[in-house]
């Protein structure tokens, strides 16, 4: 098992300003007439990097209340 290397206040403050940079990215997004299905996918890229997931996945509630797959 290898030692983590400690934070230090420049990581933190790298970071902080890469997600401001994916805000401001998705804030872009939302302000487009793109189809539903291509935000989604732009979306969720970039929602995943700024918390540094494995994946997600985008659910829509249908008119009938049910959840669907995106």
């Amino acid at each position: 098992m290898s030692a983590q290397q400690p934070i230090t206040q420049n990581m933190v403050e790298q970071t902080k300003q890469h997600i401001k940079e994916l805000v401001g990215e998705i804030t872009q997004l939302s302000r487009t007439d793109m189809p539903a299905e291509e935000f989604y996918a732009q979306f969720l890229q970039r929602i995943v990097e700024a918390i540094a997931a494995i994946g997600g996945v985008v659910w829509k509630m249908g008119d009938t209340g049910t959840l669907a797959l995106q």
